[in-house]
């Protein structure tokens, strides 16, 4: 709409006598002048308002240490879901008076300890093929739900 009101401009200075404006277009009138203001007051629109958003995504998409970065937010997540677990089973155990052999005390920290790697391996792995899964969307221009994850990443 925009570009559309800068066109009806360029007629009314033209009307008032004005046959040349800045951008470069000389306006005698004619359609193909009034189109061509309209192009451009369209790509100086899209510029403005969605070339940023595009080159954050871009970015995103081409910077190889998005990836390593959130493998490693993933990881942490897991081992920060892993302590706070152990925590509440330990309140919990205590409230009941419940207390455990070192032989039952060896065994729950073998076991935890192993889902917890299992847990955080595969969550960085899952990480890592959503990031990459979501640049390639991103280049490929595989619809506006790449670029709206890339674009909140950005904030």
């Amino acid at each position: 709409m925009g570009a559309l009101n800068g066109a009806m401009n360029g007629l009314r200075d033209y009307q008032e006598g004005a046959n040349y404006r800045g951008g470069g277009v000389y306006f005698d009138g004619s359609a193909e002048n009034t189109l061509a203001r309209i192009y451009r007051a369209e790509w100086q629109d899209y510029l403005k308002r969605f070339a940023p958003y595009e080159d954050k995504a871009i970015d995103f998409a081409t910077n190889p240490e998005a990836v390593t970065e959130a493998v490693d937010r993933a990881g942490e997540a897991m081992d920060q879901s892993f302590t706070t677990s152990k925590e509440s089973l330990q309140r919990d155990r205590s409230r009941f008076g419940l207390s455990m052999s070192p032989r039952e005390h060896a065994s729950e920290s073998r076991s935890n300890a192993a889902s917890g790697t299992a847990a955080k391996l595969a969550a960085r792995n899952n990480t890592r093929m959503h990031v990459q899964d979501r640049q390639q969307q991103v280049m490929s221009g595989a619809g506006a739900i790449g670029l709206r994850e890339a674009i909140s990443e950005g904030r």
